[in-house]
């Protein structure tokens, strides 16, 4: 299997997805080999591997954060990656400034960069306003009907409070910073709440049901 993935042309250019959401299942484990192009890391596959499982939550539990309260989208089709630091000295990088850059770990040798978890893909997203109404229609079904890069309360009741407690903590600072009414500040534990309530009404859930496109 390693030698069939290595001589792969197609791994050459790798996507894996930080799937901390769902299992694998039997049939999945049985399956045949597939590209690296687009991976699915599994949450089971991250505890094999003995990745740090509660260091991975707790950035997508930041980035959603600022994703729903900083930007005030509602994060559609966002993906969750691993990928590498660029080799590029940073005037090199299109768009980047100190301030903004991803990363200040650089690395010249291409197999020894160091890995880090990357957001992309927001072309699906749209806006929000800091309402109830917003949050219950956009920020839940989009993230139940998102690929699995969030935990959920019904695979890991643990990751699951520990990504709760991380995503509050950080939309509190970003909300605080924004100066926001105080009714505003309730949003996002009513998300997580909400999220919650959903996903034990309905056992039987279907992503593909709930997803929201913009007007």
């Amino acid at each position: 299997m390693q030698e069939v993935a290595i001589n792969d042309e197609e791994n050459k250019d790798c996507l894996v997805r930080a799937y901390l959401g769902e299992m694998e299942t039997v049939e999945q484990q049985a399956g045949p080999y597939d590209s690296l192009r687009n991976f699915p890391l599994r949450l089971n596959m991250i505890e094999e591997l003995g990745l740090e499982k509660d260091a991975l939550a707790a950035e997508i539990a930041i980035g959603l954060a600022i994703i729903h309260w900083q930007a005030q989208a509602d994060g559609m089709d966002a993906e969750f990656v691993f990928g590498s630091t660029s080799k590029k000295p940073l005037e090199e990088l299109k768009g980047y400034t100190e301030d903004t850059a991803p990363h200040e770990v650089r690395s010249t040798k291409f197999k020894r960069r160091p890995i880090h978890l990357w957001v992309l893909d927001f072309d699906k997203a749209t806006s929000i306003e800091l309402t109830n109404d917003e949050v219950d229609r956009k920020l839940v079904p989009t993230f139940l009907g998102n690929d699995p890069y969030f935990p959920r309360p019904d695979v890991d009741e643990k990751l699951w409070g520990e990504f709760s407690g991380i995503y509050l903590e950080a939309s509190r600072l970003i909300l605080e910073s924004k100066k926001v009414e105080s009714r505003v500040m309730g949003l996002p534990r009513q998300f997580l709440d909400k999220v919650v309530e959903t996903v034990k009404e309905h056992e039987d859930w279907d992503p593909e049901e709930q997803i929201v496109f913009g007007d």
